[in-house]
């Protein structure tokens, strides 16, 4: 189990980390959000590996963690039942 709410520094060791085992799961919303922004896997993945994560907020009986990336924002939660997963709960492109 893991002892949330992670600093924003934990968080990105573990987004990190799972990262690099490929164990990320995109949400339906996520997917339609990508799909109304015009946002590829690519763009996504690429916030997910060097966006700056932010602290994390309790919404929806989970902790959430935003990362802002330079084009586009991605919120994650991390699920630690089965083994280290995160899942990418919604993403939207950053206006300019």
């Amino acid at each position: 189990m893991l002892d949330e709410p992670l600093t924003p520094a934990d968080a990105r060791i573990l987004l990190t980390k799972i990262l690099e085992a490929d164990r990320v799961t995109l949400s339906d919303h996520a997917v339609d959000e990508m799909f109304a922004d015009k946002l590829t896997h690519a763009e996504v993945f690429s916030v997910l590996r060097s966006g700056a994560v932010e602290p994390a907020e309790f919404k929806d009986s989970s902790w959430r963690y935003r990362v802002r990336g330079s084009s586009a924002y991605a919120v994650v939660v991390f699920e630690m039942r089965r083994s280290e997963w995160v899942v990418v709960v919604t993403v939207w492109r950053r206006k300019r």
